[in-house]
């Protein structure tokens, strides 16, 4: 009685496990340019080796921009498989225009997957705005809409 059981909760695993060929490569650099009439030559680049950031330099608005610490220190253990960039008008109380890096890291088991969990993405956006200092903000959301 106890071989069928092992073999069954084998099977299950094993199904689990190869359920997805297809896994998100976190990357351990990127270097993304854009360009807007307004913020000119956008640029973000990232050195994140063993899927650490270390640093992150951006350029807008025809400047370098630095990160407050305080924001930096909400990148820790942030992994990412995607960046993308936009530009928002922006309202003036907000700091005007603003440049919306987006990273993206899809988490094939963000729960429990015995339960059936969704998967879930973390989304960070590093927000540039033109006249005020850069914010971080971050989410985790479920893929499926559950």
């Amino acid at each position: 009685m106890k071989t069928p059981i092992a073999v069954l909760c084998l099977g299950l695993l094993a199904s689990l496990a190869t359920a997805s060929e297809s896994l998100p490569l976190p990357l351990a650099s990127a270097d993304v340019r854009g360009w807007s009439k307004i913020a000119g030559g956008v640029r973000i680049q990232i050195e994140s080796p063993e899927c650490v950031i270390e640093s992150v330099k951006i350029s807008a608005f025809g400047r370098e921009i630095e990160i407050p610490p305080e924001e930096f220190a909400k990148l820790k253990g942030v992994r990412y498989s995607e960046v993308s960039v936009i530009h928002e008008g922006g309202y003036e109380a907000l700091g005007g225009h603003t440049i919306s890096f987006t990273l993206r890291w899809q988490d094939m088991f963000g729960g429990d997957p015995f339960k059936g969990d969704s998967m879930q993405e973390e989304i960070v956006s590093i927000l540039v705005p033109e006249k005020a200092p850069v914010r971080i903000k971050k989410k985790r959301v479920n893929v499926d809409g559950r």
